[in-house]
């Protein structure tokens, strides 16, 4: 399981198949009753929840991966940008593509960076360049389990990402800290396919995660 932050106070700076029809026809003998006229089955009317999640799946996927190809920084080289711009300990950072709260993009690395007390900031980074596209400071409802968690860890994100980088290209890294520390990474290989997985806090040990459904 991955470690979101609770946002409880306001952000200080800115920083996506008709399906053919299925005929039934009966055939009427002398004494038989008239057959029943065609009935269509639509496509809309079949169960497609499966084929929705396959298909966000599958563009979940093709999306990392495209980001993946398409950026010149690594996950451990975007995390030494963002704490330039905001000094703490990175708890996760994210190859990502989207807008942040204004509309704005912002695509590229979402690098999340653990204050002192319950501050919390999230630094955004271009993945061309390396430049800090925005940063916004929160209050982190959950950062005590962090820090409980980053006690007891040797191993910080950077080194995670590294530790996990022969797998493939790293698109995402995060603490877990809802049971034994952790560090949960995400990779993603030449054929598009993503893998899990987890990076021991204390001897950066990579192991493929079978918790990951």
């Amino acid at each position: 399981m991955k470690r979101h932050l609770v946002v409880v106070s306001t952000v200080t700076a800115a920083v996506m198949i008709g399906g053919g029809a299925t005929l039934a026809f009966g055939a009427a003998g002398e004494d038989d009753a008239p057959a029943k006229a065609p009935t269509a089955v639509s496509g809309d009317d079949r169960d497609t929840k499966g084929q929705d999640d396959t298909s966000d799946d599958r563009d979940d996927r093709t999306g990392d991966s495209a980001e993946a190809r398409d950026s010149k920084l690594t996950a451990a080289q975007a995390i030494d940008a963002a704490l330039k711009a905001k000094p703490g300990t990175a708890v996760s950072a994210d190859l990502d593509a989207g807008d942040d709260e204004d509309g704005d993009d912002v695509r590229g690395w979402e690098v999340d960076i653990l204050g002192k007390g319950t501050t919390s900031y999230t630094v955004h980074v271009d993945q061309q360049t390396g430049r800090i596209l925005a940063t916004e400071t929160e209050q982190d409802d959950d950062a005590a389990d962090a820090h409980r968690a980053l006690k007891v860890a040797t191993v910080d994100a950077k080194q995670a990402a590294e530790a996990a980088a022969p797998k493939g290209t790293v698109t995402s890294v995060d603490l877990d800290d809802d049971r034994s520390p952790r560090w949960d990474v995400e990779t993603t290989d030449t054929h598009s396919k993503d893998h899990d997985w987890n990076v021991d806090p204390k001897t950066a040990k990579v192991t493929a995660d079978r918790d990951d459904d």
